[in-house]
C-alpha cells in the first residue's frame, strides 16, 4: 500500500503479532499471526477480511460501544478467527 506506514506490534497476553497498515493515524489495513517466537514479514500485507472487519466494528465504535482502537482491532482479530479459522 502505497504512502503507509507500518506497524507491527507484540501482542504477548494473545501470542501473537499484529501488522497494522496506517495512513496518518488512520488504520487502513490489518493482519496478524501468531507465535511470537518469531515475526514472519508475510503477514505485513494487509488481510482484506480481517481489514473489513475491523472497518466494521469502527464505523459503531462510536455510536453503540466504547472500544479503543486496540480493543477494536483485537475484537476484529477475535470475529476473524471465528468466521474463517475455527469452522465446523
Amino acid at each position: 500500500m502505497k504512502n503507509t506506514i507500518l506497524k507491527v506490534v507484540k501482542q504477548v497476553e494473545y501470542d501473537r503479532y499484529v501488522f497494522i497498515s496506517c495512513k496518518g493515524d488512520e488504520i487502513v489495513g490489518l493482519n496478524f499471526h501468531q507465535d511470537i517466537t518469531s515475526l514472519d514479514y508475510k503477514f505485513a500485507n494487509p488481510c482484506p477480511h480481517l481489514t473489513e472487519i475491523f472497518n466494521r466494528l469502527t464505523k459503531c465504535r462510536f455510536s453503540s460501544n466504547n472500544l479503543t482502537q486496540e480493543d477494536s482491532v483485537s475484537k476484529a482479530i477475535d470475529l476473524y478467527v471465528d468466521a474463517f479459522i475455527f469452522q465446523d
